[in-house]
């Protein structure tokens, strides 16, 4: 379990220690601005992803992005896909370089990392938040 708190960066995103999870990662701030396409303009979104990339030290090219379904489909990516939005609640890629992102409301985002036989993984998981406390009662 992670103890220490997030480190916060000019406000504008946040992530924790790399002696925690030694893998590069990030969460945006409100002061990042609006992430998301479904509000505001086009262009002002493409913008603030952009700004946030550099920022996390990715490219928007080398980013996929998860449309989350709210239900249970999780692509496996071995090699680089064409596709850069992929609608599902989760990712787990061997390819190295590649960045995942998912904007989330009320849902988690369950971040992976670890190693498959001898091969490094990263994964992006939406955790609904319907699903997730439905799970949570059962423990």
């Amino acid at each position: 379990m992670l103890e220490k708190k997030l480190v916060i960066e000019q406000g504008l995103w946040a992530h924790f220690p790399e002696e925690d999870v030694p893998i590069k990662h990030g969460f945006s701030t409100f002061l990042a601005g609006n992430m998301s396409m479904r509000f505001g303009l086009k262009s002002i979104v493409v913008d603030n992803r952009e700004n946030f990339f550099r920022l996390v030290g990715w490219s928007s090219e080398d980013v996929i992005f998860i449309i989350p379904e709210h239900r249970d489909r999780i692509f496996f990516i071995e090699k680089n896909p064409q596709i850069r939005c992929l609608e599902c609640d989760g990712i787990i890629s061997m390819v190295p370089g590649i960045g995942i992102a998912l904007m989330v409301g009320d849902c988690l985002p369950v971040i992976l990392y670890g190693e498959l036989n001898e091969k490094r993984f990263v994964g992006l998981i939406h955790a609904c938040l319907l699903y997730t406390s439905d799970a949570a009662d059962e423990l």
